[in-house]
């Protein structure tokens, strides 16, 4: 089942995104001013997550009912406004993680699938990410194509 992030998800979820990247040290109240940051911002992100029923009860997840779910996926879908093409929006998709006990079971491609169809939702024209050599594979059988060349500086 995959659902909208909820601010009770602290926990999982930074041990989650531990797997892909260096996260660092977020206090409750540095989590609680990133949450409505995202909940607020101008620019609409979406952060989304995969979640088993400990007691495989089916019926819709929500924010209420996390003490019976655990996270095994998650991924970020960032839209941005474009003047370009007729003022359409592009999605950009981050951050995408699979708990290590639950690789191989289709849930990166459930995700990135359920992020490519919110985009579609909300006008894109096209949904771009950036990945790793080595995850690239992954990436295009799902449909994307390798398309120009990501630039970067470190500030």
């Amino acid at each position: 089942m995959i659902r909208k992030l909820c601010i009770t998800d602290k926990e999982q979820y930074l041990a989650l995104l531990e797997q892909l990247t260096a996260v660092g040290n977020i206090s409750d109240s540095k989590w609680f001013l990133l949450y409505q940051k995202l909940e607020n911002s101008n620019i609409e992100i979406y952060v989304l997550v995969a979640v088993h029923d400990t007691n495989d009860t089916m019926g819709e997840s929500s924010c209420d009912k996390q003490d019976k779910e655990i996270i095994l996926a998650a991924g970020t879908l960032l839209i941005e406004q474009k003047i370009i093409h007729e003022g359409s929006v592009v999605g950009h998709i981050e951050d995408i993680v699979v708990a290590e006990k639950a690789r191989g079971l289709g849930l990166g491609k459930q995700i990135v699938e359920h992020l490519i169809n919110r985009a579609k939702e909300l006008g894109a024209y096209k949904v771009i990410l950036d990945t790793k050599e080595d995850t690239a594979g992954f990436y295009n059988k799902i449909g994307f194509h390798k398309h120009e060349v990501q630039m970067r500086i470190d500030l």
